[in-house]
């Protein structure tokens, strides 16, 4: 798998500077059997033990994300505004960001079905 580092700042991530110093991000390019559904993997990784959390603020590309996470595996539809996730600990989530029309052979619904909305991986 091809690794690409957001040395400047990640696409889409808000206030990146402040971001650097609390946590990692790395893409993963796909298996080419997967480059059809799949756009890349991305992983974030922070270490805020000792620190006050962490709220980070991002305004997503328009596109479907599945993340795992200890205690939360969820599909994310495409969102239209920015959202923020709170970091704390230690912890890391593995995400898979699909291309346009990529989600639907696994939906089995339109993808406008969960624009705004969260969906557990079980359903």
């Amino acid at each position: 798998m091809k690794k690409r580092d957001y040395p400047g700042g990640v696409p889409g991530i808000l206030n990146a500077r402040a971001a650097r110093d609390r946590f990692g991000f790395q893409e993963r390019a796909p298996a080419p059997a997967l480059a059809p559904y799949v756009a890349h993997y991305w992983i974030v990784t922070w270490d805020l033990r000792g620190r006050e959390p962490y709220e980070q603020w991002v305004l997503p590309y328009p596109s479907i994300n599945m993340t795992f996470k200890p205690g939360r595996c969820r599909v994310a539809g495409v969102p239209r505004g920015r959202f923020s996730e709170v970091l704390e600990g230690a912890g890391r989530v593995f995400g898979v960001r699909f291309t346009p029309a990529g989600f639907r052979p696994f939906l089995g619904a339109p993808a406008s079905t969960i624009t705004d909305r969260f969906v557990p991986v079980a359903e």
